[in-house]
């Protein structure tokens, strides 16, 4: 039976310096996905605007995004994926 080994937690909980720790240690993680690494290639600012903007009209390209707003969009984007990828692994036979 396949395993899926999730190290999970909010910003600064030390996912990074953990999983780091594991891979000197020469422990097998297997697939590893780091979403820092993949975030280097997104430009969240530019899906920002172009989402809010379907929502809200012309307006929303105008106005500046408060902080709160990014950091909500980006932990709900986060956890839509983290949810989805999960059903899919346990679809999957994943445990």
């Amino acid at each position: 039976m396949p395993r899926l080994r999730l190290i999970a937690g909010p910003n600064g909980s030390g996912k990074t310096t953990l999983t780091q720790f594991l891979i000197s240690k020469n422990i097998p993680l297997g697939q590893y996905l780091n979403p820092d690494d993949i975030a280097k290639y997104i430009d969240l600012n530019s899906i920002i605007k172009s989402t809010s903007s379907a929502m809200t009209g012309d307006k929303a390209l105008e106005s500046n995004f408060s902080q709160d707003f990014e950091t909500y969009f980006a932990a709900l984007s986060a956890q839509s994926i983290a949810i989805g990828l999960r059903n899919d692994w346990l679809e999957s036979g994943y445990r």
